[in-house]
């Protein structure tokens, strides 16, 4: 099975799926894979492929899913936007646009009632790797940052976003 980046941009490639546990299909959120700065969209590793988004445009895209109430815009954006990992300074900017744009999902019109357990765990995390992406500042190597994204509870509340999301989304 291939590699497959979730949560994008909560976790910038930090969870990164790279395989199935135990004798299911089930992907396992707790699979960590630090990146470095030649994982960063921005590698030469391919001249032609398009600039990873600025923070900017990642929390316009973030505010115009949580307008229009559309859950499934809200996980996209969380599943493949990623910014530029090499550049610290748009790591810190981007985990602060993740936590707000989280926190601000879970009260928006059209949230989804299915959701209503699930992610507050979601926001918490996202919440305490943006601290923690400040205080290592922007450093996405530092584990501190990943390990907020490998407690059971966050683990839980991603297999239930990610179901909701292949229910309803696809």
């Amino acid at each position: 099975m291939p590699a497959v980046v979730v949560f994008g941009v909560v976790l910038f490639g930090v969870i990164a799926l790279t395989g199935c546990s135990g004798s299911g299909d089930e992907p396992k959120a707790k699979d960590l894979s630090f990146p470095t700065s030649s994982d960063s969209p921005t590698s030469t590793a391919d001249p032609l492929a398009a600039p990873p988004p600025t923070p900017a445009q990642i929390r316009a895209e973030f505010n115009s899913a949580i307008a229009r109430g559309d859950m499934c815009a809200v996980i996209e954006v969380l599943d493949s936007r990623v910014p530029d990992v090499g550049d610290r300074r748009a790591v810190v900017a981007t985990y602060r646009i993740v936590s707000t744009s989280t926190r601000r999902a879970g009260r928006m019109t059209g949230f989804p009632a299915d959701l209503a357990a699930a992610w507050p765990s979601v926001v918490e995390a996202t919440r305490l790797a943006s601290v923690e992406a400040d205080r290592s500042r922007g450093d996405i190597t530092d584990p501190a940052i990943g390990a907020q994204f490998a407690t059971s509870e966050f683990d839980e509340a991603y297999r239930t976003v990610i179901a909701w999301s292949e229910a309803h989304c696809r």
